[in-house]
């Protein structure tokens, strides 16, 4: 979600391969729109978050190297920055705003040599001791909560060195054991936020790097999935008109009106439900009454039937047998009353490979905790 205030018009373009429309924003309708392109120009999927006021075809833009990577117990869609020049990763987050990093002691205090083996690495100040700013705690939708404090430091991006604040971790507490300390890139807009601090888009739009907060972001479909986040615009060269668009309502979610899985042989489910796009999240979470609706059809409705087995909280199935699964298909609201549909294939609901030893893979089709549908980045897999 994206939760975003402001006194404009907003835009919010979103899949394959898109382009960009705009609808009246005010307090009672945030109008975002997502987009869809029925012909693609290559084998990517396009998210573009838009702010559209003004963005000049030669306005500068930031990109920053991502990829989906397995850390612990998931996958995630990671940005790879050189802060200070130190190499770090943080996790590429629509849902949240704080762009913080894993502060070296603290780290190493509890995992001796930890930075080393930790994917998202370790930020350390140097040659002097961190002087801590005030702390300030952030919650996860999953449990864990971080304790960051405020530092400054230069992140070497593409257009040269910029100065910008940021948090480091000194405390982080989760439900499980298995959750390990993670590294965030936050792309949520501050919105009604009064905590006083900029996001990362606020503080490159306020010192002129970029000239509106447009942020777009793709990958491809490779196992090993890599694309790039363009901050301050977009590449033209990804997308291809015509487009279809989703309004967005309430607080950044758009009106889910049903979903289809397989041929045209069965029939739809119809629902009017809130949805939730979240680049954090690795999974599509559905509500508690759809799930077991949900997995039967997927394991009945493909070019072969087969046995969905639950293990340790999770619907797995044989990594082999994906290529007989049918797509997952979810339709959308679109400003006009019409029906966008968002297509999600086998390659992207299912996780890339086993586990060493394993001959099997997990569904990322879970039950949403909040009782929500949320779209996790698997969606920009297609």
């Amino acid at each position: 979600g994206f939760g975003w205030d402001l006194p404009t018009q907003q835009c919010w373009a979103s899949m394959r391969l898109v382009s960009l429309a705009c609808l009246p924003f005010d307090d009672a309708h945030e109008g975002l729109a997502l987009g869809l392109n029925s012909k693609p120009m290559m084998s990517v999927h396009l998210l573009w978050i838009a702010l559209a006021v003004s963005n000049p075809v030669d306005a500068a833009v930031v990109k920053v190297d991502i990829s989906r990577e397995f850390e612990g117990l998931s996958y995630g869609l990671t940005a790879k920055l050189k802060v200070d020049g130190q190499d770090v990763k943080a996790v590429v987050d629509t849902g949240a705003r704080e762009t913080f990093f894993i502060w070296r002691p603290w780290y190493e205090t509890l995992v001796p040599g930890g930075c080393k083996t930790i994917l998202y690495k370790c930020y350390d100040c140097k040659p002097d001791q961190c002087a801590q700013g005030p702390n300030y705690e952030v919650s996860f939708s999953d449990g864990s909560k971080v304790t960051l404090f405020e530092h400054t430091g230069k992140f070497a991006f593409d257009v040269g060195e910029v100065s910008i604040d940021f948090g480091l971790t000194k405390d982080y507490k989760s439900p499980s054991s298995k959750i390990d300390p993670h590294a965030g890139l936050g792309l949520r807009s501050s919105g009604k936020s009064t905590s006083g601090r900029k996001t990362l888009l606020d503080q490159l739009v306020s010192r002129k790097v970029i000239s509106t907060d447009v942020f777009s972001l793709y990958l491809t479909t490779a196992e090993h999935a890599t694309g790039k986040l363009i901050l301050g615009g977009d590449d033209p060269s990804l997308y291809k008109a015509p487009m279809s668009f989703v309004k967005v309502v309430k607080t950044g979610f758009v009106t889910l009106t049903g979903f289809h899985i397989g041929g045209d042989s069965y029939p739809r489910e119809f629902v009017l439900s809130d949805g939730y796009l979240d680049t954090g999240a690795d999974i599509f979470g559905v509500p508690a009454k759809f799930l077991v609706t949900i997995a039967h059809s997927i394991a009945t409705r493909g070019k072969k039937r087969f046995q969905m087995r639950r293990e340790d909280g999770w619907y797995v199935i044989t990594c082999t047998d994906r290529q007989y699964l049918p797509d997952l298909t979810f339709f959308m609201d679109g400003p006009d009353g019409s029906e966008v549909p968002l297509v999600i294939t086998p390659d992207a609901y299912v996780e890339p490979k086993p586990k060493p030893g394993s001959k099997d893979c997990k569904l990322l089709v879970d039950e949403d905790p909040d009782n929500e549908w949320t779209i996790g980045h698997p969606a920009l897999l297609g």
